[in-house]
């Protein structure tokens, strides 16, 4: 079977995996066609070298061939542990003799803190910020990288953490207490993303409830701002409606006193003055009603018709509109019987 690496391309930031045969060959990134070292010693994805790899996976075969090639015994993976720490962590003890036939040497203990993994090796690891970046295998509970994504020890998968999911649990979260629309779409944007993550992971992988709520959260306030859009529209819609109906009353009851005011005019041969006003169709010194109502009524926003004669000849009935005030425009403009 053949064993291969992961690497990330220096020049485009490019995944790459190649074959362990061609360590120490000339490589070049298949994207950018840029220059990458796959030198014996070259620094992985994951921040260790080959060597650490090949310890954490346990294998033995393919440290013995690392280290005919020129695998440094000592070199150190960013949280400074050595080959030989990792193999003792890890409980490969033929691996760590092994690494000390090759002058491996295990970093400086640390005075008090010095102590033996499970008393099985007299090989001291320090307790340092290193040996902090370690977990416990849920199935063997032997000690290994927080990194790891398999137990190298019993080969059981390990759970790993989905930031997406909790960014989008987040984002829902703020979205819906702030009715923020640029919160909620990447919410929804990120939860998908965070559940597309745990279907495909080779892996157990955490965030599948965190993820489903920042999807919830994130819908719910989509919803509820299309919901607000149409209630606007709607609404707006209505009023304009209602002032439409309105104005069109309007009209109509002013058709109403004109009429009235023609049986007025045949009557008493003449309009009833201004002083006299509408109240005259309702209210006369005959005791005739050339309104079907008893009173006047007022026009559609509740205010009295205004209600003028020059001469008793002509007349002019005026309604304000919507603002109750003279002259306006829309709405606000004054209806009137000329």
């Amino acid at each position: 079977m053949e064993m291969f690496f992961e690497l990330e391309c220096p020049h485009c930031g490019h995944g790459l995996r190649i074959p362990v045969k061609y360590v120490g060959k000339r490589g070049q990134c298949v994207k950018c066609h840029g220059a990458v070292d796959t030198s014996v010693n070259m620094q992985l994805k994951g921040g260790g070298t080959l060597l650490h790899n090949a310890i954490q996976k346990g294998d033995l075969d393919l440290v013995e061939f690392l280290l005919t090639q020129g695998a440094d015994p000592n070199a150190k993976d960013d949280s400074g542990i050595t080959p030989l720490d990792a193999a003792n962590v890890f409980h490969q003890h033929t691996i760590a003799s092994l690494l000390i036939e090759k002058g491996a040497s295990s970093a400086p203990a640390i005075s008090t803190q010095e102590r033996t993994i499970e008393s099985e090796t007299p090989l001291l690891i320090p307790e340092t910020e290193k040996t902090r970046n370690l977990r416990e295998c849920p199935a063997c509970r032997q000690k290994l990288s927080k990194t790891a994504s398999v137990c190298p020890h019993c080969g059981h998968p390990l759970e790993v953490g989905n930031g997406a999911a909790t960014a989008s649990l987040v984002l829902g979260i703020l979205s819906f207490v702030g009715f923020v629309v640029f919160c909620s779409i990447p919410a929804i944007i990120l939860g998908h993303t965070a559940l597309s993550k745990i279907r495909h992971s080779p892996v157990p992988m955490r965030g599948r409830s965190l993820a489903i709520a920042g999807l919830v959260l994130g819908y719910l306030n989509v919803l509820l701002i299309v919901l607000l859009i149409v209630a606007t529209i709607v609404g707006y819609n209505a009023i304009n409606s209602m002032d439409d109906a309105n104005v069109a009353q309007a009209q109509a009851q002013i058709r109403n006193f004109k009429t009235a005011l023609m049986a007025y005019q045949l009557k008493y041969n003449r309009f009833p003055s201004t002083s006299e006003g509408l109240e005259a169709l309702v209210n006369n010194d005959k005791g005739i009603k050339f309104l079907e109502s008893d009173t006047i009524p007022k026009d559609p926003w509740d205010n009295p018709y205004i209600y003028t004669s020059e001469n008793t000849r002509e007349y002019r009935i005026i309604s304000y509109g919507a603002d109750g005030q003279q002259g306006g425009s829309g709405y606000d403009a004054d209806i009137d019987s000329q």
